[in-house]
């Protein structure tokens, strides 16, 4: 997975429009999808210069991240819905 940043996206509008605008409780993903995450998001911060607030690298939208075997989010109803590219 090349920038999960979009797909990310996708899965959390079609959360919300499916669970009342709740929020699903986290984001899986791999070492590699994370790592470029974080530096997809650095690198467009930095290019607007905007500040972050501490621990941006630890959510997406209000959303935890974990690190693990999988590119899924978990749903409200905890079943994990695969984040493809």
């Amino acid at each position: 997975m090349s920038n999960p940043y979009t797909p990310m996206l996708q899965a959390l509008r079609a959360h919300w429009k499916a669970n009342a605008n709740a929020y699903p409780p986290k984001f899986v993903l791999t070492d590699t999808a994370l790592a470029a995450l974080k530096t997809s998001r650095k690198l467009v911060n930095e290019s607007i210069a905007t500040k972050q607030s501490p621990g941006w690298e630890k959510n997406f939208m209000g959303v935890k991240l974990e690190v693990g075997p999988a590119n899924v989010m978990v749903g409200a109803d905890g079943i994990e819905v695969p984040i493809s590219s």
